[in-house]
């Protein structure tokens, strides 16, 4: 997986960053501190689990949590 920052923001506790993930790879299970919000540029990722399926061109808001793996 390739991850590139683009901002990071100790003070605010915010981080803009980049990830890239080879096809059929598994995020492991962890934790968002706070708030995330994912845009997918390309392709395509779900959360098996929670029922979240994401294409190219569509987003997603998380609140701070535990998430499972893919």
């Amino acid at each position: 997986m390739l991850v590139k920052y683009f901002k990071l923001d100790p003070i605010r506790g915010k981080t803009i960053a980049l990830l890239k993930a080879p096809a059929k790879g598994e995020m492991p299970r962890h934790r968002h501190t706070g708030t995330v919000i994912v845009y997918t540029v390309r392709g395509r990722w779900k959360v098996s689990r929670a029922r979240v399926d994401r294409r190219a061109r569509q987003h997603l808001v998380r609140n701070g949590r535990v998430e499972p793996h893919a």
